[in-house]
């Protein structure tokens, strides 16, 4: 997301009527202190969207959608960050400072290094010094059109990108920032073919490199994190596929740089890659621009197959439309349209599996139906994946359709999909189960600013949420801000947390006596460091279980555990 001061985006807001923008687009009807209307993101009868001015935030109780006015802006004129901070400037009438539109100078400084990396790397590639590249590519298949139109380079074995930039005005400082020269000054990608890695615009944020001999390591190297580059953000090939996306309104997602060429050029424009991972909550968001389909197309072995399911619940949760093409086994999509053609590939992807099959038949490998608790665990384990679909409508089907698959009744589905209750208490002394201790535990520190201390210092001991919250409200408090619900909402690079902590401003209750908030603080600290844990416990289980049936030691994991368990006991 693109860097702008929090002193900007506090001030545009605070000259916004977030209830006058947003009723462009919803009829808003006063509902005590906020508004409400018919959600602009999903079909309703009821109106479940509220707006609240106080708190510069919205949500809607059906679709689970929220944010501020700038997340608002992105999702229905479908445009980026920047963009939205732009048009919520002008309507406010806030001159916004002159950064560039990559962000600021020091972002500048790394693009700039980054074109001129480009076109060296590439014109080393096409001399005689990158025959070894040149062959490499010319052996898999890439045309010397493509190699040229999309500026594929070779870094060569030798330190030598430092002395070129010299020649060009470009500082060693640059190319460190840019993560093209390593700790050592030596540079940090030798021996490679060199994929550049854009954004819609086109602007070269990074690299992607393939090492040339088999003893190099890692295979594929990527730029680092930079001002620029996150590898989490950025998808490979968006810049020539969107339009594609759009019109076709489906997005092919693959695993690598040869498999999206090989697509565009078989005439697939409309397929990308994330750079070595699974699907991320900003790659999502940024797909949700142009479509909500996907068909995944991750590669057959082992870590094909989790990174497949990792975007499945990731792609479920932001509520897209997911379908899954298996690769037979020792095929990637580059090499099956080698070996097949782009006919047979059609065909294989007109035959994609429905979500909901793939993901049984994935799990179906790891537990036994044939026994009542592999077949009570495959169960569990769907019902939470679905859950997270945030269509009300949509995840009853796909409740009916596994109670059905799996011959169990709907309620027991949807009971599996709830995280279970926290244990008993002594009468009279009150409690809140592990999402309630959440909410609650969130909702204290937004309408009673004084307990962020306390809250800073549990970091660590408390679930991964809340954990998630707690670095956004770093992030505010690093930019010399307090944390009001706003600005934490656009700390969240998390779309689901956005959402989250939306729903929580809106409810917030400051009406609560000082005692109340109290309790309420100790009991959700109590709770919430005991499902952290628990969920330590599980894992320590799972991992003794593998390695008994491995017939390896485990005595490490059985201390820890009966140490977390003692913990546990205290409270």
């Amino acid at each position: 997301m693109e860097s702008f001061p929090q002193s900007v985006l506090d001030e545009i807001l605070g000259k916004s009527d977030i209830v006058s923008v947003i009723g462009e687009h919803v009829a808003l009807k006063r509902a005590g202190r906020s508004y409400r209307g018919l959600c602009p993101f999903h079909e309703e009868k009821t109106p479940s969207f509220y707006v609240q001015p106080d708190k510069q935030v919205y949500y809607c109780f059906g679709c689970g959608k929220g944010g501020n006015l700038f997340t608002f802006l992105m999702a229905v004129e479908k445009i980026s960050f920047a963009e939205a901070v732009a048009l919520a400037a002008s309507r406010a009438g806030v001159a916004v400072p002159q950064f560039s539109a990559a962000g600021d100078r020091r972002r500048d400084e790394i693009l700039e290094a980054n074109r001129f990396a480009a076109q060296f790397y590439h014109e080393t590639l096409v001399s005689p010094a990158g025959a070894q590249g040149f062959a490499y590519l010319t052996d898999r298949g890439i045309p010397e059109e493509t190699v040229r139109s999309l500026l594929l380079g070779y870094a060569p074995r030798e330190d030598v990108l430092a002395a070129a930039a010299g020649k060009r005005g470009v500082s060693r400082e640059s190319l460190f920032r840019a993560g093209l020269l390593n700790a050592e000054g030596r540079d940090f990608f030798r021996n490679r073919v060199l994929f550049p890695i854009r954004d819609q615009r086109g602007s070269i944020l990074g690299f992607g490199g393939r090492a040339l001999d088999d003893s190099q390591m890692p295979k594929y190297l990527n730029t680092p994190e930079t001002p620029a580059f996150s590898k989490s953000r950025v998808l490979f090939g968006l810049e020539t596929a969107h339009r594609a996306v759009r019109e076709q309104d489906f997005v092919i997602v693959v695993e690598g740089y040869f498999d999206v060429l090989r697509l565009h050029l078989a005439g697939f424009a409309n397929a990308v890659a994330p750079l070595g991972t699974a699907l991320t909550d900003s790659h999502l968001r940024t797909l949700r621009r142009f479509t909500g389909n996907l068909l995944l197309l991750f590669d057959a072995d082992d870590a094909g197959a989790a990174a497949a399911m990792r975007s499945v619940a990731a792609g479920l949760a932001a509520g897209f439309t997911i379908k899954v093409g298996p690769l037979p086994r020792g095929f990637d999509p580059d090499s099956f349209i080698r070996e097949y053609g782009k006919d047979a590939f059609r065909t294989f992807i007109a035959g994609s599996q429905d979500v909901l099959d793939y993901a049984i038949s994935q799990l179906t490998r790891t537990y036994d139906l044939r026994t009542p608790r592999g077949k009570a665990l495959l169960a569990r384990e769907l019902a939470r994946l679905f859950s997270e679909v945030p269509d009300e409508i949509e995840r009853d089907e796909y409740f009916k359709a596994l109670s059905k698959r799996l011959d169990i009744s709907k309620e027991l589905i949807e009971r599996a999909a709830r995280l279970p209750e926290a244990p008993e208490r002594p009468a009279g002394q009150q409690t809140v189960s592990a999402p309630k201790a959440e909410d609650l535990f969130v909702e204290t520190l937004l309408s009673h600013p004084s307990y962020w201390e306390r809250a800073f210092r549990l970091r660590g001991a408390l679930t991964p949420r809340i954990e998630q919250v707690l670095a956004c409200a770093e992030k505010c408090r690093t930019d010399g801000q307090t944390v009001k619900p706003h600005a934490l909402i656009a700390a969240a690079e998390d779309a689901g947390l956005a959402d989250w902590l939306s729903r929580i401003a809106l409810q917030a209750d400051t009406t609560r006596s000082s005692d109340q908030c109290e309790q309420i603080f100790r009991d959700c600290v109590r709770r919430l460091r005991t499902q952290r844990l628990s969920a330590e416990v599980a894992a320590l289980r799972q991992q003794i279980r593998q390695k008994r049936d491995l017939g390896t030691p485990y005595e490490e994991e059985l201390r820890q555990m009966q140490t977390l368990l003692a913990d546990m006991k205290k409270g």
